[in-house]
């Protein structure tokens, strides 16, 4: 799905940003890239994303050579992705509905789909009764949110997440986190995630790639990442900030705002599909001692 094939780049400065890097992400694998800062991580991820080209070596991403993608077609190839970064970069104009939307009306999908897509979305991570909100009114951890949904909306098998916690605090990073991770559960959407916040990496104990200097350091398969982090008891804590949330909001419970799906008037529609979600609470029950899910 994604592979690096002797992959180095050298920027035009002279700066050696990726040195005969190779690896490869197989289609439902959630990894993380982590490394200090300069060491490579965003070059990665601008190769991914065609806004840079290899000096030497192959980039393939769903098939496609990036190294022989024509100008004209990188558009389309982006819209394919599903991308948060760090910044959130939502439109300030834009209600959350219409956040989210833009990434559909832009790919000229009809409004009855939207309709449907959308309040999906929000209702998948906990947005629905937000859906009226511009970005100014929401929290930093909800303008995140948001940011996830407009990535997850156009259903992409891949989904890039450039530092996403990197302005937010670190209860609201461990939410981010799991919503990846359960989105990577539930719809098998490979994840790719660039992070320098080793306290979640250890904890989440997925895939592990390390970058420092251009060079790929390990590739640390997952349930093997216990070294990078033994601060148990602060991400604990995390874990229990995120079990209150999710107490406030009963999925049982169909009147609840965040149960309800709205349309772009803020209007309650029946939902036709159904929402796919895992029970956290038994995944941390069946968890290692020691350790929650």
């Amino acid at each position: 799905m994604i592979e690096f094939a002797g992959v180095s780049k050298r920027y035009k400065n002279g700066t050696q940003a990726l040195k005969n890097v190779s690896f490869k992400v197989d289609k439902g694998e959630f990894v993380f890239i982590v490394g200090p800062s300069g060491a490579g991580k965003s070059t990665i991820i601008k190769t991914i994303l065609r806004e840079e080209i290899p000096t030497s070596g192959v980039v393939t991403v769903n098939g496609y050579n990036l190294n022989k993608m024509k100008r004209r077609h990188i558009p389309k190839y982006r819209r394919s992705l599903g991308i948060v970064f760090q910044d959130f970069r939502l439109i300030p104009n834009m209600t959350v509905y219409d956040n989210v939307a833009f990434a559909l009306r832009v790919t000229n999908v009809v409004k009855k789909e939207i309709r449907s897509r959308v309040p999906y979305c929000l209702k998948l991570l906990g947005l629905a009764h937000k859906a009226k909100c511009y970005p100014e009114e929401l929290s930093g951890g909800e303008q995140q949110r948001v940011a996830l949904a407009r990535a997850l909306v156009n259903n992409p098998a891949i989904i890039i997440a450039d530092e996403p916690t990197g302005n937010i605090d670190p209860e609201l990073s461990f939410e981010i986190v799991d919503l990846l991770s359960e989105i990577n559960l539930q719809c098998g959407t490979t994840i790719l995630m660039v992070t320098h916040e080793h306290e979640l990496v250890s904890y989440f104990n997925k895939r592990v790639i390390t970058i420092d200097d251009g060079v790929l350091l390990a590739d640390t398969r997952a349930g093997s990442a216990e070294y990078l982090f033994t601060g148990v008891d602060q991400m604990n804590g995390y874990s229990q900030t995120l079990s209150s949330r999710e107490k406030a909001i009963d999925f049982s419970d169909k009147n609840h705002p965040a149960t309800q799906l709205l349309d772009s008037r803020g209007n309650a529609l029946e939902a036709d599909f159904p929402v796919r979600r895992t029970d956290r609470n038994a995944k941390r029950d069946s968890a290692p001692v020691g350790r929650k899910a």
